[in-house]
């Protein structure tokens, strides 16, 4: 059975930057984002909307229910309830660990603003929406949800070095 691998969290707390360290030594496994999807349903103002957001999610769905390789996946933390249902789904097909990525919200908050500031060519959250999503109650709804669903999950604390992290991750795969 093939092993997907979910880090799930805030933007800033390290979950790309962990990703690409993984994947150097898991070259046996491919990474999905949803951003990956998402760039196809965005108009010229590179706004998403409601239906966009839901084709995306559902466009990403069905390419992991048709991959039949190791896959880590990146989520954010918006639409728990539609992205923890469909990783359920997806029980039969692959062995899922789920990983809460949890890391201070000032901390993600400077990192986003550096990247931003850094590099003018992407799209960036504001500080107002990064303000509004860390209101909303990460990481208590996600594992709540993720046990009424009974996937196997774990906080993962992305204040630890990189080679802890990788271990913790590396242990789910033994």
């Amino acid at each position: 059975m093939e092993k997907l691998l979910v880090l799930c969290g805030p933007p800033g707390c390290g979950k790309t930057t962990l990703i690409e360290k993984f994947l150097q030594l898991h070259q046996d496994f491919i990474f999905v984002d949803i951003f990956q999807f998402v760039k196809k349903y965005k108009d010229e103002n590179g706004d998403l909307g409601l239906n966009g957001s839901l084709l995306a999610h559902q466009d990403m769905y069905n390419f992991l229910g048709s991959v039949d390789k190791n896959i880590i996946l990146e989520l954010g933390t918006n639409r728990a309830e539609l992205n923890f249902g469909n990783v359920a789904r997806l029980s039969g097909k692959y062995k899922i660990s789920v990983f809460f990525c949890r890391l201070d919200k000032e901390i993600c908050i400077k990192r986003v603003l550096a990247r931003q500031a850094a590099d003018k060519t992407r799209n960036y959250p504001s500080l107002d929406y990064l303000a509004e999503k860390f209101k909303r109650g990460y990481p208590e709804k996600h594992t709540e949800i993720a046990q009424q669903l009974n996937l196997s999950f774990r906080q993962l604390d992305m204040s630890l070095p990189d080679k802890d992290l990788l271990d913790i991750l590396e242990n789910i795969l033994s």
